[in-house]
């Protein structure tokens, strides 16, 4: 009896010891809350990312999950705007915060960490935003604290993330990556790149959701295996409902297998979420699909609406440039088939073709349409 108590309380404190573990100084409880509340868009993110920070001002870990949040708004957004400038300045931040912590802990491999990852994150804004050579040494940087980490810590999951999705992006890089493999002197492997993000995925914990949607567009863009796409996207679409953008792919995927009653009633709910505004690039391909597809159903008035909402959105956005053209161009085809030329040749006109060569050219051969089936003049 005494040793079946003995051994009840040994797996009493065992199980005890596993929940709500300690992250550098932060509940490991809710850095996932945190994480879960960031990736579904809940307005409560902010302010228990806020609460981590005050209660421990000296951890990285509440200015890391900051600016990861901001880094994914400003994704969602595909426009400059608030998300953007307040992602720059949270990961500066975070980064110096993380260094000092690192510095002060002996090289903690978690603090090595989230300074790496809040690195490569600052290279990956630098590069989308033209600023080569500075992504170029940021990216360095990380990627050699992180093949450190793994060096001593081969199970240390979240780090094998960025090598994994660098291993498989590079595997055979497109010809815009090639330089910066050159530099980096990294040759990568499809099979070591997707191991990697699986066991990022499986056990990883801050890398356990950013695995999966990066897993999608490997499996999606370069292997073409929609099944295995698929399986991700549900992974995370059944985690993260409010989460606008995995909507998004989970409507494109379905478009791309022709379901299309799917698609498009998953395209019309994404247009009721509350923060759908806040997401212009999302918000926008949504209204110009859900208007083509109106379009085909030869309803009208519904396809123009759709145009001209999204022309009114890109108008904001210098970014949107290009969309802004395929939206008067949806407009301009829906005053056409309903007969209303001298309005459907104002709206044709106003594609430009420094704007979207694509939608010009179409635009251009609908205008001389109109002449050879109307009299109205061009």
């Amino acid at each position: 009896m005494k040793i079946r108590i003995v051994l009840l309380s040994l797996i009493l404190i065992f199980a005890n010891s596993m929940v709500g573990g300690d992250y550098l100084g932060v509940d490991e409880s809710d850095i996932s809350q945190a994480i879960h509340e960031s990736y579904n868009l809940s307005a409560s993110a902010e302010p228990r990312i806020d609460a981590i920070i005050d209660s421990s001002p000296e951890s990285p870990v509440g200015y890391f999950l900051k600016a990861s949040r901001l880094f994914r708004l400003a994704q969602y957004a595909e426009v400059d705007g608030p998300f953007k400038a307040a992602y720059v300045e949270a990961a500066e931040n975070a980064f110096e915060i993380a260094k000092t912590y690192a510095k002060n802990n002996d090289g903690n491999p978690r603090a090595m960490y989230l300074r790496a990852i809040t690195e490569l994150s600052l290279a990956r804004y630098h590069i989308e935003e033209g600023h080569w050579i500075r992504g170029f040494f940021k990216a360095t940087g990380g990627l050699k604290r992180i093949r450190s980490i793994l060096e001593k810590n081969p199970d240390f999951h979240d780090a094998k993330l960025p090598i994994g999705l660098a291993n498989c992006y590079l595997d055979q890089a497109p010809s815009y990556l090639k330089p910066f493999a050159f530099l980096m002197r990294f040759d990568g492997d499809m099979e070591t790149g997707l191991k990697l993000l699986h066991d990022a995925r499986n056990g990883g914990f801050f890398s356990r959701f950013e695995s999966s949607y990066y897993l999608v567009a490997v499996h999606w863009e370069l292997r073409k295996d929609l099944n295995a796409a698929r399986i991700e996207i549900e992974d995370l679409v059944s985690h993260f409902p409010g989460n606008a953008d995995f909507q998004r792919l989970m409507g494109n995927l379905d478009l791309r297998e022709k379901n299309w009653d799917a698609a498009f009633e998953r395209y019309a709910t994404l247009l009721k979420f509350p923060l759908i505004d806040d997401f212009p690039g999302i918000e926008v391909e949504v209204r110009l699909k859900l208007g083509q597809h109106a379009l085909n159903q030869n309803s009208l008035s519904k396809a123009f609406g759709y145009g001209q909402i999204a022309g009114m959105i890109c108008s904001d956005h210098q970014s949107l440039k290009g969309e802004k053209a395929w939206a008067f161009l949806m407009q301009g085809e829906a005053l056409k088939r309903e007969e209303r030329f001298s309005e459907a040749i104002r709206v044709l006109k106003g594609v430009e073709k420094r704007d979207n060569a694509n939608a010009y050219k179409i635009a251009r051969k609908s205008l001389e349409s109109i002449e050879i089936g109307s009299s109205e003049p061009i």
